[in-house]
């Protein structure tokens, strides 16, 4: 019999620190101002791990392997000073950039939103021109593939990947802009629908599996399974909004946020959902852990 012993606490990565994403061994990833993304580990705290220098903002999101080797996000190449999806080794402390779909004098070409658990494939957004961008995924063996747009000069965007790369979920604007929750199977676009057929809104992240898919609907979080179909996350306030964020690998829990409607993120609480709680507090739940919250609230979760 062997027994696994977690040690959990509450810590603070800095002042700034904008974290979205942790592996399972406690390697937690993200940004400070936008500007350099940052890695941080109980023994070594947050230490920076790349700058950009094109004078623009981080896009997208900033991503970790399960096992912490790989970290995927938006950096500036050095040879071309242009912002691009790229990844990092933590090994070997290089990046690795993954270009665009064009040719661009935008200081942004693509930028990263997701990566699978292994680190072996990146998916994001690619600008096709000033106005429109299509969803896109990389992998060692393809390059760059463009996903596309089913609605003529309208974007799209990739936001997670299943482990075997045969699932992408993300977003299609439709003809009137609004953004709807979509998956490419195989290359294939197909629009999510709610249990009464209606279409979702964009979907955020995918299981290894590729089973299991949330993200918000007319700012309401939802889950999407091949068992249970669509599932909405309330709050017992009507004028709170929110949304699904990170989920764990197995589908089962899941973190997200509410907030008073157009309110900003700190005026709001995080949640974290099972099938058999319901949405619970985020700071009632760390509370329940008696863990000692460092005066901190938690507003916004984004990894799990």
């Amino acid at each position: 019999l062997t027994y696994h012993v977690a040690k959990a606490q509450v810590y603070d990565t800095g002042s700034f620190a904008f974290m979205t994403d942790v592996s399972n061994n406690g390697t937690a990833v993200g940004n400070i101002m936008n500007a350099v993304h940052v890695k941080w580990t109980e023994a070594e705290g947050t230490v920076v791990i790349g700058e950009l220098t094109s004078g623009d903002f981080i896009s997208g999101f900033t991503n970790v392997s399960t096992d912490g080797k790989y970290i995927s996000g938006t950096m500036t190449n050095p040879e071309t000073i242009l912002d691009e999806m790229a990844r990092y080794n933590t090994e070997t402390s290089e990046w690795t950039f993954f270009g665009g779909l064009t040719a661009s004098s935008e200081t942004t070409v693509s930028s990263a939103w997701g990566m699978t658990s292994d680190g072996s494939a990146v998916v994001g957004l690619g600008w096709v021109n000033a106005g429109e961008a299509h969803g896109i995924k990389w992998t060692q063996e393809t390059g760059m593939v463009d996903l596309g747009s089913t609605v003529p000069d309208r974007s799209s965007r990739a936001n997670g990947i299943s482990d075997d790369g045969t699932i992408v979920v993300g977003w299609q604007d439709n003809d009137y802009g609004d953004r709807l929750g979509v998956y490419w199977k195989n290359g294939v676009q197909v629009h999510l629908k709610d249990n009464e057929g209606n279409p979702t809104g964009e979907a955020v992240a995918v299981t290894p599996d590729g089973k299991t898919m949330i993200g918000f609907t007319e700012e309401t979080p939802f889950i999407w399974n091949e068992t249970d179909g669509y599932t909405k996350i309330l709050h017992p306030d009507p004028d709170f909004a929110g949304g699904a964020a990170s989920m764990t690998n197995d589908g089962k829990t899941v973190v997200g946020y509410f907030r008073p409607w157009n309110g900003q993120a700190v005026m709001g609480e995080g949640f974290i959902y099972t099938k058999e709680t319901g949405r619970v507090d985020l700071n009632e739940y760390v509370a329940s852990l008696g863990y000692d919250n460092l005066g901190i609230t938690f507003a916004l979760p984004l990894g799990i």
